[in-house]
């Protein structure tokens, strides 16, 4: 797992979420982790906003981004011919965050490894659960028990990232 949690501001940086993030942490009633640790404005990509705008977000200061220029357009349709299997909002995502500066949270390996190529920052569950460890949201018991919370709930985890998270905790 790559871990460049170091190399985020929490305070500064500004982040757009993936809906995964989203709905696992809502449907977990767990989202008071996201607004105390996304103090700061959150974009989120037009496209994921069609996915998440069911859940209450009026306690979160966010913005609602979309592509607006032809440098943006042409990169959205590169990144998409480049990987046939993200979803449209999938290339949003990364495109918003490219042209944006934003850093990419998601729970997808995939998506995290584009960021990596494409020079985006990104982050996973490991480095929100972190975060709010350090925020004292949580302790570190509490914060092994969102993880197989979220794993029970359907968030789809590989084997090795959640053995990695659950040794961290």
């Amino acid at each position: 797992m790559n871990d460049n949690i170091d190399n985020i501001n929490f305070e500064a940086e500004k982040f757009s979420l993936d809906s995964s993030v989203v709905i696992a942490f809502f449907n977990s009633n767990l989202e008071f982790i996201l607004r105390e640790i996304f103090r700061n404005k959150i974009y989120f990509s037009s496209e994921i906003f069609k996915e998440i705008k069911r859940y209450d977000l009026s306690s979160f200061n966010y913005h609602i981004s979309g592509i607006e220029t032809m440098e943006e357009s042409e990169y959205f349709y590169k990144i998409s011919g480049e990987h046939l299997s993200f979803s449209v909002a999938d290339t949003h995502l990364i495109t918003i965050c490219k042209f944006n500066s934003l850093v990419c949270v998601s729970f997808e390996k995939k998506m995290r490894k584009v960021c990596k190529e494409e020079n985006i920052k990104s982050i996973g569950l490991l480095h929100i659960l972190k975060e709010a460890v350090n925020l004292s949201l949580l302790d570190n018991e509490k914060a092994r028990n969102i993880v197989l919370k979220l794993k029970n709930g359907g968030l789809y985890l590989d084997t090795k990232a959640f053995n990695e998270i659950l040794d961290v905790f």
